[in-house]
């Protein structure tokens, strides 16, 4: 919910205060807050005892880095989750760095208008996933795996749509269920992730996956886009940013296999995790 509030935030405000004070005021604007909150963290959040939440004691010691990151690569759940993730934020970052620049391209739309209709979409979208994660898990753990997947997959036809119609209203309208269908991944898979292993292995598997998630996403999503638009635009003109974010963009349809990929084995591992929660040997993974 953090990350989607903040996209909420961010694009409803950036786009009034770009257009009233420019870009580089509204840069120190959106930024700043984020120190502060930093030092309310630091000075004011308590962690819980290790375990608190589930009344299981902290068992043993944190394991060494290189068995740590021996034991993550040996599930073959967290495999596809880590490339599944990359390959959702892939699409959803470069549509972050440029939607906003395509509607104004494309559609004549300005800053102010752009940040307060796509911020709210993009935004209030991301609560489902983790809604629909908890609904099917208590079914079937499968679900966890496969609301993500059903996310990447139902995403595909309404970020075609977005990027193809000619009215900028039915476009923004068209990116509603996009933005819904493109935040399933997000509750689900960092619930499951945590489910997978013990008690000491948990901060690593986040941070892990966040790593990869970012890497990937942040740093190459933004950058594909330009560089497709780039190489586009003397066949395409002012219409090759479109392009370069639909070619991004489909990229939710493949991390949606590693979902389903993921799905066949994850059953299998989180009872594997529960069972040595219960009979810990002792390595610090429990």
């Amino acid at each position: 919910m953090g990350a989607s509030l903040g996209i909420l935030l961010g694009l409803f405000a950036g786009g009034w205060l770009s257009d009233t004070y420019g870009w580089r005021a509204t840069f120190f604007a959106v930024g700043l807050p984020g120190v502060g909150m930093a030092l309310v963290v630091r000075l004011g959040l308590r962690e819980p005892p290790r375990g608190l939440s589930e009344g299981r004691p902290d068992e043993g010691g944190q394991p060494p880095l290189g068995e740590a990151l021996r034991r993550l690569a040996g599930l073959r759940t967290y495999r596809h989750i880590c490339l599944a993730t990359a390959l959702y934020n892939f699409a959803s970052y470069g549509f972050l760095a440029w939607a906003a620049t395509f509607l104004i391209r494309v559609h004549g739309l300005s800053a102010t208008q752009v940040g307060m209709t796509l911020g709210p979409i993009a935004g209030i979208a991301g609560a489902a996933g983790g809604l629909l994660g908890d609904w099917g898990a208590r079914r079937d753990a499968r679900w966890q795996m496969w609301v993500p997947a059903i996310g990447g997959f139902a995403t595909a036809p309404f970020l075609i749509l977005f990027l193809t119609l000619d009215n900028p209203y039915w476009a923004l309208a068209s990116y509603v269920p996009a933005a819904l269908f493109g935040g399933f991944w997000g509750g689900p898979t960092y619930a499951v992730t945590q489910g997978l292993v013990g008690l000491r292995l948990r901060t690593m598997a986040s941070a892990v996956l966040l790593f990869v998630l970012n890497f990937i996403g942040m740093g190459f999503g933004p950058l594909l886009v330009g560089i497709l638009s780039d190489a586009l635009q003397p066949a395409y003109g002012a219409h090759a940013l479109g392009y370069a974010l639909l070619i991004v963009g489909l990229s939710k349809v493949w991390g949606a296999v590693h979902s389903l990929l993921g799905a066949s084995s994850v059953r299998a591992e989180l009872a594997a995790a529960r069972a040595e929660a219960a009979h810990p040997r002792g390595s610090g993974f429990a």
